[in-house]
C-alpha cells in the first residue's frame, strides 16, 4: 500500500514537471500559432489563469512533501526540484535584463533581416520575439520592430525593438516614448499609452529619445500611461 502511494505521488509529481515547460512553451513565441493573426484572447485568458492552477498543484505539491517528508524517500522529490528549477529559468528567460540581453543575442540575425526587409504589416517570428510590424516614424536608418503577443491580432505590449548602435533613438514625440539600451545595439522602446501623446507622433517632431535605466522602469512606463 505504502509503495503504491509512493508511485502515485512520483507520477504526480514528473506530470507537474513535464506541465511546467509545457505551459511556457505554449505561451511563448515559438508555438504553430503565434505568427497568425487571428484572434485568440480566450486562449490567452486560458493560459493566464492555468497558471494559477499550476501554482495552487506547485503549493499543494510542497505542502504534501513537507508533511509526508519522514514517510516517502527523497528521490521522489527530484520531479518537484526540477520543476523549480525549470520555472526559475523561465522567469530569468522572460522577464530579467540579463535575459532579455540573451534574447536579443541568440535573435540578432533573424531581427537584422526583418529590419532589411523594409516596412510592412506582416507579422513574423524573428528569433524568439514576434514582430507584428515594422515602421519607421523618424528616420529609415532606426526602423522600428514592434512586439506582439502570439495570441492574434490586438495583443501588443506597447513595446518596440530599435537598432540604433550606440545612439539613443530617435523618437517621434518625447514624452511618449522611454528607451532602454539592452545589448548590441539594440534598444527597447516602451510606448506610454497616453492618448493624446500618442495622437503627436509626427515625423517633424523627432527628436533623441528619453533613456530609461532599466526594464522595470521601461514596464513602469508602459503602466503609467495606462492608468
Amino acid at each position: 500500500m505504502r509503495r503504491s502511494i509512493e508511485r502515485r505521488s512520483a507520477l504526480r509529481r514528473w506530470l507537474f514537471c513535464l506541465a511546467v515547460p509545457l505551459w511556457a512553451w505554449s505561451r511563448s513565441t515559438l508555438t504553430p500559432w503565434a505568427v497568425s493573426r487571428a484572434p485568440r484572447l480566450w486562449l490567452y485568458d486560458a493560459l493566464y489563469y492555468l497558471g494559477f492552477a499550476l501554482l495552487a498543484w506547485a503549493l499543494a505539491e510542497v505542502a504534501l512533501a513537507v508533511f509526508q517528508r519522514r514517510r516517502e524517500p527523497a528521490v521522489t522529490l527530484i520531479p518537484l526540484a526540477m520543476a523549480a528549477g525549470l520555472a526559475s529559468a523561465i522567469l530569468w528567460w522572460t522577464y530579467s535584463e540579463s535575459g532579455l540581453r540573451m534574447q536579443i543575442r541568440v535573435s540578432a540575425n533573424d531581427l537584422h533581416r526583418v529590419v532589411g526587409a523594409g516596412h510592412g504589416d506582416v507579422r513574423q517570428r524573428a528569433g524568439v520575439f514576434l514582430v507584428d510590424t515594422v515602421r519607421a516614424p523618424c528616420a529609415a536608418a532606426e526602423p522600428w520592430l514592434w512586439l506582439g503577443r502570439p495570441h492574434g491580432a490586438g495583443t501588443g505590449i506597447n513595446r518596440a525593438l530599435v537598432f540604433s548602435g550606440p545612439s539613443v533613438p530617435y523618437s517621434p514625440q518625447r514624452d511618449a516614448y522611454g528607451f532602454w539600451p539592452v545589448a548590441d545595439g539594440w534598444w527597447m522602446a516602451y510606448q506610454h499609452a497616453r492618448r493624446d501623446l500618442a495622437a503627436a507622433d509626427t515625423p517633424n517632431r523627432c527628436a533623441r529619445g528619453r533613456v530609461l535605466h532599466s526594464h522595470r522602469q521601461g514596464m513602469a512606463w508602459i503602466a503609467r500611461g495606462r492608468r
